[in-house]
C-alpha cells in the first residue's frame, strides 16, 4: 500500500461544469450530463485535506485542479 508520504500529486476535479462546448467532448449535448451538473464541495475538501494528512504530504507534494475530460 502506498504511503501518504510516497505520493507527489492528486488530480482534483472540482467541476463537471464547463462553458466551451467544443463539438467533439462528451458533455457537449449530452442532457444526462448538463442536467447533473455538480461542483465539489469546500467542507470535503477540508475533509480530505486535514491538517494531519497535510502533515504526512511530502514538502514537493502538488494539487493539479483539471477537468473531467
Amino acid at each position: 500500500m502506498l504511503a501518504l508520504e510516497d505520493i507527489k500529486s492528486i488530480n482534483i476535479e472540482i467541476t463537471n461544469r464547463c462553458m466551451l462546448k467544443c463539438s467533439r467532448c462528451a458533455r457537449t449535448g449530452n442532457k444526462s450530463i448538463t442536467h447533473n451538473l455538480n461542483d465539489l464541495k469546500i467542507d470535503l475538501i477540508d475533509k480530505i485535506f486535514d491538517s494531519e494528512t497535510l502533515d504526512k504530504l511530502n514538502s514537493d507534494f502538488y494539487v493539479s485542479l483539471c477537468g473531467v475530460y
